[in-house]
């Protein structure tokens, strides 16, 4: 019996490996290419809508956000019916802000960001009924509560202190977009960067900003 070269095995294990990165990265690019679509739809439909504000461009943005944003917030809550809420209270505020004078730059991030931030209080709330409901919520627990929120608010005012002194490129906006609630993805894409760069920068930038911190 004629064993084959131990250098075919690895030839032949490299070309099967060559093989699975290119799938992978058709996969990847497939998915790139669909959110950047997706976002420039989003981009060109709010525009419309915000220059017009007419009943076709408003149920044109609607329809279209519908699926987006109960997909996002189900995804949080695992519950239909209230992912069905977060997407009425979202589309209100979305459609109330062309209203409002300050503008909204990037749409897609926006949205998201307040899709999340809805379905994160639809989450409070609901663990909060919970809690009250099996009398877990004392008035010492609530005062707890508060006064870790007077410890946040001290961290806030240093970090507020703090971030102006960052001196690296992209720092200051990176820690100040985190703190307004956007994610990684979000960032990169309002920024124009690759989400590496954006936890690169941030992970320097947090660095930085413990430094400063540590000498106020």
């Amino acid at each position: 019996m004629k064993v084959r070269n131990k250098d075919f095995f690895l030839l032949e294990d490299l070309f099967a490996f060559t093989h699975l990165i290119d799938c992978i990265m058709k996969h990847v690019n497939t998915d790139l290419a669909q959110t950047k679509d997706r976002t420039q739809r989003l981009s060109r439909l709010w525009k419309a809508f915000e220059q017009s504000g007419t009943e076709a461009s408003m149920r044109a943005l609607y329809e279209f956000t519908y699926r987006i944003i109960f997909l996002s917030a189900y995804r949080l809550l695992k519950n239909k019916e209230e992912a069905e809420d977060v997407v009425q209270e979202v589309s209100i505020k979305m459609l109330s802000q062309r209203e409002k004078s300050k503008p909204v730059i990037h749409f897609s991030a926006w949205l998201s960001r307040l899709t999340r931030n809805t379905a994160l209080q639809v989450l409070e709330c609901r663990k909060k009924q919970y809690l009250t409901k099996v009398g877990m919520l004392s008035m010492q627990e609530d005062q707890a509560i508060l006064d870790v929120g007077k410890e946040k608010d001290h961290r806030f005012v240093l970090l507020f202190e703090g971030i102006p002194q960052l001196k690296g490129k992209n720092f200051q906006k990176i820690l100040n977009l985190e703190l307004e609630g956007y994610s990684n993805p979000e960032i990169a894409e309002i920024l124009g960067k690759t989400e590496k760069h954006v936890r690169d920068r941030k992970y320097l930038a947090k660095k930085e900003l413990k430094r400063i911190l540590k000498q106020m």
